[in-house]
């Protein structure tokens, strides 16, 4: 039985990709159906744009207008009331400076293999078991996460330009930081 970190390194070992894909929309991490309003928003706070659905969260080092600081602003461009606060999004981001967090490369030509499998078996039982089911990818039987997830997390690296994540444990998120980009993938079950 292969150790998660061997089959971390099967899965995570990698060339990045030289093709460019432009600046990726943050609205693609928010949660859409969530009971939340301000999770439905991408938030600006000092000199970061973040969003987050619960399972991703991604913050980007970009520019905006000075009058959004501090605001989150919904995908048709309007401002939610100054009463809807933002969680404390730089708080859930792991120090991976820490002893047990190791970095890997990840090797986005097997990871689309892996995502290519997860969404035939994802239709097949979609077809059986309805439209609520979705597919969760195991690393050896440790790590679960949601491949739709994973394909949005792995996205978001490539647009990026970064190949680099950090893992320590089952119960810790995949971890990708940056002097640019922080972005996290939470497990959906853990040990």
């Amino acid at each position: 039985m292969k150790s998660v970190v061997a089959e971390l390194h099967a899965i995570l070992a990698c060339e990045m990709n030289e093709v460019k894909l432009g600046k990726f929309d943050l609205y693609k991490c928010v949660d859409t159906n969530g009971p939340h309003q301000q999770m439905r928003g991408v938030y600006h706070d000092d000199g970061w744009r973040g969003a987050s659905d619960g399972h991703i969260l991604m913050a980007a080092k970009q520019e905006y207008p000075e009058n959004l600081e501090g605001k989150i602003v919904l995908k048709d461009g309007s401002i939610l009331d100054e009463h809807y606060k933002y969680p404390r999004w730089r708080a859930v981001i792991p120090d991976v400076t820490f002893k047990g967090w190791q970095k890997f490369r990840l090797n986005f030509a097997e990871l689309a293999d892996v995502l290519r499998e997860a969404k035939t078996h994802e239709k097949i039982w979609k077809k059986r078991m309805g439209k609520k089911y979705l597919s969760i990818i195991s690393l050896n039987g440790v790590v679960w996460l949601f491949a739709n997830q994973l394909k949005l997390f792995a996205t978001i690296m490539q647009e990026h330009e970064v190949c680099d994540i950090f893992y320590k444990d089952s119960r810790c998120p995949i971890t990708v930081k940056t002097d640019t980009l922080q972005l996290i993938l939470m497990p959906v079950i853990h040990d």
